[in-house]
Formats: structure tokens, C-alpha cells, sequence
């Protein structure tokens, strides 16, 4: 119930601030700032766990609130810069050639967790280290720059209008094509990340698996991801986004209806073909996007 709690409340608080973020980063040109900052949060509010142990349960909620919501944050505005290194026609494979060197990082994490030796809640602690170690990273080239990027305007609406979210939500209500991704991305992406922030209790709560078990699965979803989301990158430019991301998103529906009738013995089996579906489903969503509104203001459609 607790994580839980910290799940919701992280995203309620991302959601509610991060319309307003994408506002200032249109208007005042600041996306990499803002980018800069909410990266800089999570990394040290990821690190700061590191430090906290069992007497320390109110720091660590408070901490890891404050880390996931800079992190989604962070993560609306960095999808929102697709549209400046890439081309509506190569959108889907930058997308998923992004996503794929993102779990390259993570099985580097995970291999590193596994190394560490003693009692698990200290290698618990440990893998929060490790994780802002290569967050900081990977980030190092975002963080040290100075460019700042151009806001796009909305097209068709007037100026003293554009930096209004209500008026972006009534522009979709014009486009069926609009509207109807909105809303279904919006069921969609919740119920995988639903899965995906409650696939560790599962495993260990119901089905017994300890703390190696489960990083020896994420090591192993994470190498099907790879190739996985690259494929469907591929896939995306000889069918088209949508027709791809059908076939993404009633996969993941397949899964959770299997999962609710296997037992432990299979259940990595299918978390694996779980693991292969998560990075497309982010993906192909996150180019999909990028063609639908091609010439307008990323940084607010993105945070809506």
C-alpha cells in the first residue's frame, strides 16, 4: 500500500506539474534548462536513497516522491525533443535506437547489482548508487551543454493563446485522429506502467523469488528488449506507427491475460516476452506523437 501511495502520488504530482513545465519551455525557449534541473533532481534524490536504512522510512518516501516525479518530468520533456533529431520518416527508429541504448545502460546496472555481495538490504541500497552513477552517466552530455532549443509555435492559434493547456485540449477535440490517441495512449501507457512498477512485488510477494532471481529476470528481459524495440522500429517504417503499435498494444494485452492463469515456473517466460513489448509500446508512442503534431508545440502536447 505504501509504494503504492508513492507511486501515485509521484505521478499526480508530475502530472499536475508538468503541463505548466511545458508552458514555460515554449514561452521563455528554456527545455534544456528545465531538462538540466529535473535531471539533476532525480539523479541526487536516486543517490540520496542510498544513504537512508530502516529507521529512515519517512526520508525515503519523501525522497523517492521527489525523485520519480523530477524524473517523469524529465522524461516529457526529453521525449519532446525527438522533433529536433529526427525526421518525421526516421522518427520511429531514432525513437527505438534511444530506447534500446537505454537498456544497454540498464544491463550494465544490472550486471553491477549482481556483483555486489552481503545482506540484501544493503545490496538493495547499493543498486540505488549504481543506478544514479549511470544516470549521471548517460546524462553527462545533456548536462554540460549550454544550447537551449527553439520553441515551435501552435499552428492556427494566436499567439496570446499559445501558452494555454486548455486551448491545446480543445485543439484536439477538432481531430478525431488527435483526440483518439490522446485518450488511448492515456489508458494504455498507465496500465503498462501500472505493470510494470508492481511486476518486483508480484514476483517476490506471490511467487517467492529473491532478490538475484529477480535481477537475473530483468537482465533477461532487458536482453529481449534490445533487439525487440529495434525490430519494432524497423517494423513501424514498412507498416506504418499505427498499425505497428496495434499489434504492440494487443500483445501487451495477451500478456496480462496469460499472466493471470500461469504459475511461478512460466512466469519469466512470459515476463521476458513482457520485457520484448515495453519498449516498443514507449517507443513507437513517442514517434507516433511526433508525426501527429509534425510542426507544433512539442514541449506542451508532451506534458498534456
Amino acid at each position: 500500500a505504501i509504494w503504492a501511495g508513492m507511486v501515485v502520488l509521484s505521478t499526480l504530482l508530475a502530472a499536475s506539474l508538468g503541463p505548466k513545465l511545458g508552458e514555460l519551455a515554449d514561452r521563455k525557449r528554456s527545455r534544456m534548462p528545465l531538462l538540466r534541473w529535473t535531471s539533476w533532481i532525480a539523479i541526487s534524490g536516486t543517490a540520496c536513497l542510498f544513504l537512508v536504512t530502516k529507521s529512515h522510512i519517512a526520508s525515503a518516501i519523501l525522497l523517492f516522491i521527489v525523485a520519480n516525479t523530477a524524473f517523469l518530468l524529465a522524461t516529457f520533456l526529453y521525449d519532446a525533443t525527438l522533433a529536433e533529431v529526427s525526421t518525421v520518416k526516421n522518427s520511429g527508429m531514432m525513437s527505438s535506437l534511444a530506447w534500446g541504448t537505454g537498456y544497454l545502460g540498464r544491463l550494465v546496472g544490472l550486471f553491477l547489482s549482481l556483483t555486489k555481495g552481503g545482506a540484501e538490504p544493503g545490496r538493495l541500497r547499493s543498486i540505488f548508487a549504481i543506478s544514479a552513477f549511470l544516470f549521471l552517466a548517460l546524462s553527462l552530455p545533456l548536462l554540460l551543454t549550454r544550447a537551449t532549443s527553439t520553441p515551435m509555435a501552435v499552428a492556427g492559434l494566436p499567439t496570446k493563446q499559445r501558452a494555454s493547456v486548455l486551448t491545446v485540449l480543445r485543439s484536439f477535440s477538432g481531430n478525431e485522429i488527435r483526440s483518439r490517441f490522446f485518450w488511448s495512449y492515456f489508458l494504455y501507457s498507465n496500465g503498462v506502467s501500472a505493470i510494470l512498477y508492481f511486476t518486483s512485488i508480484y514476483a517476490t510477494t506471490t511467487l517467492g523469488y529473491t532478490l538475484d532471481n529477480l535481477l537475473w529476470l530483468f537482465v533477461a528481459m532487458s536482453l529481449v528488449a534490445v533487439p525487440s524495440v529495434v525490430f519494432f522500429g524497423w517494423l513501424a517504417s514498412r507498416l506504418g506507427h499505427i498499425s505497428t503499435l496495434r499489434i504492440v498494444v494487443a500483445s501487451w494485452f495477451l500478456v496480462v491475460v496469460v499472466v493471470a492463469f500461469i504459475d511461478g515456473r512460466t512466469f519469466a517466460v512470459v515476463a521476458c516476452i513482457a520485457g520484448g513489448l515495453l519498449g516498443p509500446v514507449q517507443a513507437l508512442s513517442r514517434s507516433l506523437f511526433r508525426i501527429i503534431f509534425p510542426a507544433e508545440s512539442i514541449d506542451r502536447k508532451s506534458v498534456v
